[in-house]
């Protein structure tokens, strides 16, 4: 459809002129009332009030033409929807950074893109899920407002309780008072007690102040615990849809829980041993994901008890344990009835656990999985291996050595572990290192079944690697179907001669992957000697340089 296109707008010269002959015509008319001898007093004021409601109407205008130039914009052109979406992120980003939003002064804090415009600003105050999270202590008409623009949406909840001192009881009282009568909305509830010695601890505080109160909506409960409370005693929240623990703090001030849905839990304290580990966990049967982070070791001297029940998690996906002792490790393991997809993984230090003692516990588990994996750490101070079975790994050991200059534990290891019953068929190393020839030859030698090599390593390694298994009269690994070598260096002449070493003895490779930038193989070979070749063209940075 054609039409004529739009007047452009005034020139400032003409807008000028107009406003000039506006002024000029209200002027002359309000001066030929007011200089009129025979003006009455009512006129007067009917001419003030002109004044007034001409003044009000200008802003109308300038307002009106500001929202018209706005919708013309592209960020005017936004729907409800989006501008609710976009305002959700910003409240989210804001309250996150923030954790309130409240500043020193006590007063309120929104995020920019609440005033972006009249519209932006009339769509936030009206959308109850922009009014979700407080922050407490906080004024009393401020919680008011918010509770009265939530309307029903659950509450995101943070407690401090840093501005109060041990005598303050109202404030206390109030903020005891403010938690109870959300109770039942609150959705998220992350309690923060930072000072040591101010008013009791956060779960005794809950259990003052709360009480048996049902926390009906409550999903993901936080508590960080700095304070010590030597009164504390055991005391059970009433959160029957609690899905997500996580408590910083003392193990014994912990509280209990009652919920069928609590599937996440996450502890940080100094330390634990394993039994305190097991009593924990015996109280949240459903748990799918579990992580217990000490920032110590703990004494090595207190015995374990020598048996208990066994805890039986079988929903278990993953365990992660930090700063652990070998012995603990072991005693969890007799204990702890998880799936066999489960991935249960330990981290250790020097102090911990030596080396000889890592394969004395991983070796007996390799006549239960099919894969082994073993590689430096990211800052070559240990290294890490992983038990699996058909590419899911269910047991991981994170050795860390803080006074090794370079991880050799992985290459010391390796002949320890091949001492043992397996039944290994995949074997990845990413290592900067590799065994001796003769104790390579041992090893593979142990590990004949092996189906699939993938390795990672220099390129002096690697030669050391494909000479063992170019040995004769016994072909070593004849079940070798695969060999993967992702950035590491080797010729292609080299690569060939093994191929064909491979093939002439009646065990060929069926497949050779490789990172292309690390040899001097042709882009477009497709197969060497018969074997399948697949080049991963991208480009990476060389691992050992």
């Amino acid at each position: 459809m054609s039409g004529k296109p739009p007047p452009p707008p005034p020139a400032s010269v003409q807008l000028s002129q107009m406003c000039d002959e506006f002024e000029t015509g209200i002027a002359n008319s309000i001066e030929l009332r007011v200089l009129d001898p025979g003006q009455e007093r009512g006129d007067l004021k009917r001419v003030h009030e002109s004044l007034s409601f001409m003044e009000k109407r200008l802003t109308q205008s300038i307002l009106f033409l500001k929202t018209r130039n706005n919708r013309c914009v592209p960020i005017g052109r936004l729907s409800d929807e989006l501008i609710l979406e976009i305002l959700e992120n910003c409240s989210a980003a804001h309250h996150a950074e923030k954790l309130s939003h409240f500043t020193a002064d006590g007063a309120f804090g929104f995020p920019p893109a609440f005033s972006v415009c009249l519209r932006w600003r009339d769509i936030a105050i009206r959308s109850p899920s922009l009014w979700r999270n407080i922050a407490l202590p906080s004024p009393r008409k401020l919680l008011e407002l918010v509770q009265s623009r939530n309307q029903t949406v659950p509450f995101n909840v943070r407690v401090n309780n840093d501005s109060y001192q041990p005598n303050d009881h109202i404030g206390i009282n109030f903020l005891g008072d403010t938690i109870r009568q959300l109770a039942t909305r609150i959705s998220f509830l992350h309690m923060c007690w930072d000072r040591v010695g101010i008013v009791q601890g956060p779960v005794a505080f809950l259990e003052e102040h709360v009480g048996q109160r049902e926390m009906s909506s409550l999903k993901f409960l936080k508590i960080t615990n700095h304070c010590k409370d030597d009164n504390f005693g055991a005391f059970t929240l009433q959160t029957p849809v609690l899905e997500s623990l996580e408590f910083i703090g003392p193990p014994k001030e912990m509280p209990r829980v009652l919920s069928e849905h609590l599937v996440e839990f996450v502890l940080g304290w100094k330390s634990i041993r394993a039994d305190g580990i097991l009593d924990i966990l015996l109280m949240m049967p459903h748990l799918k994901r579990c992580m217990i982070t000490c920032r110590a070791l703990h004494d090595p001297n207190r015995l374990l008890p020598p048996e208990r029940p066994v805890v039986s998690l079988n929903n278990l996906e993953r365990l992660d344990v930090w700063h652990i002792l070998l012995p603990d490790i072991n005693y969890l393991l007799r204990h702890l009835n998880v799936p066999s997809s489960a991935r249960l993984t330990f981290y250790m230090e020097k102090a911990g656990a030596h080396r000889t003692s890592i394969s004395t516990f991983l070796g007996p588990h390799l006549n239960a999985v099919g894969e082994l994996y073993a590689a430096d750490a990211p800052d070559h101070s240990g290294a890490i291996y992983t038990l699996g079975t058909a590419g899911r790994p269910t047991l991981i050991v994170d050795y860390t050595d803080p006074d090794a200059e370079s991880s050799t534990t992985n290459t010391l290891l390796l002949p320890e572990l091949a001492k043992y019953p397996q039944n290994l068929s995949y074997l990845d190393l990413h290592v900067s290192s590799l065994p001796s020839h003769r104790e390579l030859r041992r090893i593979l030698t142990a590990w004949s079944g092996l189906r699939h090599i993938m390795i990672c390593t220099r390129q002096p390694d690697l030669y050391r690697l494909l000479d063992v298994l170019e040995d004769t009269p016994e072909v070593i690994c004849p079940s070798l179907k695969h060999l993967d070598c992702p950035q590491t260096r080797f010729s292609g002449t080299r690569m060939r001669q093994f191929l064909e070493f491979r093939k002439n003895q009646g065990h060929p490779l069926g497949t050779l992957e490789f990172t292309q930038s690390f040899t001097d193989i042709e882009p477009d070979l497709v197969s060497i000697n018969g074997t399948d070749i697949a080049a991963d063209v991208s480009e990476y940075p060389d691992p050992w340089p």
